[in-house]
């Protein structure tokens, strides 16, 4: 993968010269440019009138664009001497230039920046300006970069620089080694194998300011830059930095950041200096981000409609930096579009994997109304390896989820099983395979991290998934509790009779009309009526029509089996096309008539919260659609609870359901008095089913986001008004999904606050000090964000490996066949292809192996053979092994042993290299690279290595990695690092030269030695120089 263009952030340490011998850059051909500067609305009259000299200068046409945070030129290209002698040096040509041209950057004096990198590269030379601050310490990330060539014609300018004030610099200083205590604990915290011994490089001091990192505010303080020498230097194999603010003692920012290559000029790639550093924060469970922040950096996409400029978004290499997946087209499928009050347009995707959908695992992608992207959201698995091939049939699955139901709902009850026999004949379900994942869902059957292809099967009341291979057990249930205005009201204490009835088009406060005498009117129906009205006014006044928002009438039964209950009936897609019942038979639970009533209330629970808390099940079902288990169903019961208070509109209670004749059953602002959560730390992991309990952590969350109150700060609430337009903008924004967590909850409503900064909600004007006083309430309940800057995976995609290098068969053997051999070790799915079928695999489309050469084709007894493998999922190549198995045709009586085994008296030996390879990260600077170990080093004649692996070295007792891992292998990949090793001069058999091709994410390091298996002659000892006889 190439590395984030320029991220020169680094070259704020010292003026770098590369040498003139390095590859000279070549420009290419087209502009990324594609924007008329006459017409930028943030460039300025003078700037564009200085634009246009240049442009009648400009031997090609000249093209810009503006920074528009800072109202500057971000990106120029053009042609045009800088005036000064060709003989001058490119550092005095792209000064002059600079100078000159100042106000295109607003600079006020040149002396506002120091050179802070030169990269002497033929035509794509270029000269780096680095904004000063305090002490002329360079500004993180605020440079340009003057792209040239070596005679002085200017040919474009990128970066983002501005010449304004930037505030007074925050000098709060913290000792370097604590600045190196900070580094050491991020680091561990995101997994860091050798976090409290890898060396650190030394760091050097610069201004940090969130507006050149982030798009924030000036806020300018010292900071330490920790960076690596390459990084400077250019090389995009190793890149990383850290940014530890001085001011808080806390990590600013982490590298390497995005690749973003429309953003060089010139056709002159990595000339950029900005590092393009993403808001990220990770999802705990999937280790994937659960949102991105993009908007600051104007990542521009392409396509005729929302879902075009989607998709070419997650085209961009960016989405495997993030990700960690090459084949995006083929993991986002099935999208849904939808538009927000702000005019932002949100594309929500289900991922697939091997042609199946992925239960519960989604990502939405965010465009302002220019098209540009501004967050990526949701939950994602990066590389599900579920076993894509179903061995139990879909009708032994329906009967084993039918078996459950009988066990589990029914419980022996006999009016239960003859209605669920009714309901089986005349309903005929139907079983869908889908992958179930265990990130995604708690309390599966299935290990910590495991897929699993599974039948989806919709009961009433009820989703099942059972195990689409080997036992066919069900492996994962919850109840469907999903998702409720022209009504019917139907009596329950009246034979269910309809007793009230609202027409669509009716004013939402206008009283429903009665259908039966006023003396015969139960009092429940009544009061149920006015409910819905004002449930009705209420979802009026934020724009919805009905739950559904396409105006679908409700029916509704009081009188309830359940007195002190309600129910809204939950609509899987199996259900929605059934047909209706239209007269209510003996209930299933509550569950059966769901198929005509969506809406029960027990006359105990009867209560304007209740009411609206039922109704806006229905919302969420055709909203974010909130799956009724874990984290994503406490979701759907804090929106259903805080939009029913907020019906309610009593601002001295927050209890749920104090006004029904059963009185309250939760309080959202103290939920610990019903023995609900209030906190994190007091969710009981182990119960998925508790949604109800769970809720009271962001419901408590809610209140002092509406109130204040927060426990040790004065910040006032933002008020109910203000509090109903965020929720339910948050909630229709398309940003949240089937199994979104409280963490999601969390960063969409920050979000959605600060879109409704510049685009007010239902005419309220939200502000910076209420979004930050949103998100202190999250942190007191302890749903908190640790929000990276710049945060990037890793992957490795093709591999390619010798295996066999340069052995032969003996006493007459030839190959008979080979066979690639491939093995999933997630699933334990094992796939082959011999010579016949052409000795290439593909894995459902999302893996492939393949043998690309092997010396048999010409010479039957060279066992010689390449073999490449391409995984597009990031660390994929550490779930699959490859080999290739022989067969050989060979004389009788001969064994396949005797035919690998040379001529003559021999026996096998393991021999050690004496010396090891280690390489470590820096700074969170994954690399790779190729080295060949015992050069040049022989073994006495008589001697033949027959083959080289490699013996990883763990970390034992004192920090030294000294600590063998068998068993040793030629190639080797566990996510972290991995490495292919072969024999460097298979024709010479003495020669102990070993390539290894090696590399490790930032994460960890490698050590290792090489694994000689020696053919040694009875008469003699192959020990020799640079061997050792134990590992």
């Amino acid at each position: 993968m190439a590395a984030a263009a320029g991220l020169v952030l680094v070259a704020a340490l010292a003026v770098t010269a590369a040498g003139s011998a390095q590859a000279e850059g070549k420009p290419g051909q087209e502009s990324t440019i594609g924007t008329d500067y006459r017409k930028d609305p943030y460039l300025s009259k003078d700037q564009i009138k200085l634009l246009d000299t240049l442009a009648a200068k400009s031997t090609t046409q000249l093209r810009a664009e503006s920074w528009q945070q800072a109202r500057t030129v971000g990106r120029l290209e053009l042609e045009i001497p800088s005036g000064l002698d060709p003989k001058a040096s490119i550092t005095e040509h792209a000064t002059a230039f600079l100078t000159q041209n100042r106000l295109l950057w607003n600079l006020a004096d040149i002396r506002d920046t120091v050179v802070t990198k030169v990269v002497d590269s033929g035509d794509c030379s270029a000269v780096t300006f680095s904004r000063v601050a305090a002490d002329r310490l360079p500004v993180a990330n605020a440079a340009v970069s003057v792209v040239l060539t070596r005679a002085g014609l200017i040919r474009g300018v990128a970066g983002q620089l501005t010449g304004e004030k930037l505030g007074d610099v925050n000098t709060t200083r913290l000792d370097v080694g604590k600045a190196a205590e900070v580094v050491r604990s991020y680091q561990a915290a995101r997994g860091y194998e050798d976090a409290d011994i890898t060396e650190l490089p030394q760091p050097t001091q610069v201004v940090l300011d969130p507006y050149f990192l982030t798009g924030g505010a000036h806020a300018p303080r010292l900071a330490w830059l920790y960076g690596t020498p390459a990084w400077t230097e250019g090389k995009p194999d190793q890149v990383g930095f850290h940014l530890v603010d001085q001011s808080t003692a806390t990590m600013a920012a982490t590298g390497p950041g995005l690749t973003l290559t429309d953003k060089s000029v010139a056709g002159c790639q990595f000339v950029n200096p900005v590092a393009w550093l993403q808001r990220v924060v990770l999802d705990p469970a999937t280790r994937t981000p659960a949102w991105v922040g993009l908007g600051h950096l104007g990542i521009a996409t392409q396509g005729a409609t929302p879902l075009a400029r989607a998709r070419d978004l997650m085209a961009k290499p960016l989405f495997a930096q993030l990700y960690g997946t090459l084949r995006p087209t083929q993991a986002l499928q099935a999208p849904q579009q939808s538009t927000d009050v702000g005019g932002r347009t949100a594309v929500r995707f289900q991922e697939y994997y091997a042609g199946f959908p992925v239960e519960g695992s989604h990502l939405t992608v965010t465009l302002a109304a220019d098209g540009h992207a501004e967050s990526i959201s949701g939950r994602f698995v990066t590389f599900p390896t579920a076993y894509p091939q179903a061995t139990v049939t879909s009708s032994a699955a329906l009967l084993t989820a039918a078996d459950r139901y009988r066990a589990v709902v029914c419980q022996g009850q006999a009016l239960c099983l003859s209605q669920f026999a009714l309901w089986w004949s005349s309903v005929q379900p139907t079983a869908s395979l889908v992958v179930l994942s265990a990130d995604l869902f708690a309390g599966t059957s299935l290990r910590p991290g495991e897929e699993r292809l599974v039948y989806r099967i919709a009961l009433p009341g009820r989703i099942s998934y059972v195990d689409a291979r080997g036992s066919g057990t069900e492996v994962f249930a919850f109840g469907s509790h999903a998702p409720a205005v022209p009504y019917t009201i139907l009596n329950g204490q009246q034979l269910d009779r309809p007793e009230i009835t609202k027409a669509p088009g009716t004013a939402p406060l206008t009283p429903g009309t009665a259908l039966v005498p006023a003396n015969t009117m139960h009092p429940d129906s009544l009061r149920v009526s006015g409910f819905l009205n004002a449930t009705d006014a209420f979802y009026t006044s934020l724009g919805r029509n009905s739950f559904d928002n396409q105006g679908t009438a409700v029916k509704v039964r009081v009188g309830l089996s359940y007195e002190e209950n309600g129910l809204w009936c939950g609509r899987t897609p199996q259900e929605t096309g059934l047909p209706r019942q239209t007269a209510d038979p003996n209930p299933l639970f509550g569950y059966v008539d769901c198929l005509d009533i969506r809406m029960h209330l027990g006359p105990k629970i009867v209560s304007q919260d209740i009411v609206a808390h039922e109704f806006t099940h229905g919302v969420v079902e055709s909203t974010s659609g909130f799956l009724a288990t874990g984290e994503a169903g406490a979701l759907g019961e804090h929106y259903a609870d805080l939009m029913g208070n907020l019906v309610e509109n009593d601002a001295a209670d927050w209890r749920i359901a104090e006004d029904s004749p059963g009185g309250a059953v939760r309080d959202m602002k103290n939920p610990m008095a019903f023995g609900d959560p209030d906190h994190v730390a007091l969710i009981n992991p182990y119960c998925p089913t508790c949604t109800h309990q769970t809720a009271g952590v962001p419901n408590r969350a809610a209140v002092m986001i509406t109130d204040g109150g927060i426990p040790g700060i004065g910040s006032p609430g933002i008020g109910r008004p203000a509090m109903a337009q965020l929720a339910y903008a948050t909630l229709v924004s398309g940003r949240l999904g089937p199994t979104s967590t409280l963490l999601d909850h969390r960063v969409e409503t920050i979000a959605t606050c600060k879109d409704a900064v510049t685009s007010p909600l239902g005419g309220i004007a939200f502000t910076a000090a209420m979004c930050d006083h949103i998100a202190r309430a999250f942190d007191s309940v302890g749903i908190t964000a640790f929000e990276d800057i710049g945060w990037r995976v890793e992957f490795i995609g093709t591999l390619r490996y010798t295996v066999y290098g340069g052995q032969t068969l003996y006493r007459g053997c030839t190959i008979a066949d080979q066979v690639l051999v491939a093995r999933d070790v997630s699933t334990g799915q094992v796939l082959t292809s011999n010579i016949a079928a052409g000795l290439s695999i593909s894995f459902a489309g999302e893996w492939d192996a393949r043998v690309v050469s092997r010396a048999a084709s010409s010479n039957p007894t060279a066992r010689e053979a390449v073999i490449e493998l391409f995984i597009p999922w990031q660390d994929g190549d550490s779930r699959i092994i490859v080999d290739l198995v022989e067969t050989y045709n060979k004389p009788a009586g001969v064994t396949d042993e005797q035919c690998r085994t040379p001529l003559g008296p021999v026996h096998r030996r393991v021999l050690y290299s004496a010396s090891g390879f280690a390489h470590w990260p820096v700074i969170f600077d994954g690399a790779r690279g190729n080295t060949v170990l015992n050069a040049f080093l022989s073994m006495p004649v008589g001697c033949s290595v027959d083959r080289v692996s490699g013996l990883l070295y763990w970390r034992g007792t004192g920090g030294a990695h000294n600590t063998p891992a068998p068993p040793s292998a030629t190639v080797y990949n566990d996510g972290i690092r991995g490495f292919t090793i072969t024999r460097t001069n298979p024709g010479q058999p003495r020669d102990l030269a070993a390539s290894l091709g090696w590399w490790h994410i930032g994460t960890g390091g490698i050590f290792l030695r090489v694994v000689y298996d020696v053919w040694e002659p009875d008469n003699v000892d192959c020990l020799t120089a640079g061997l050792q006889t134990t590992p």
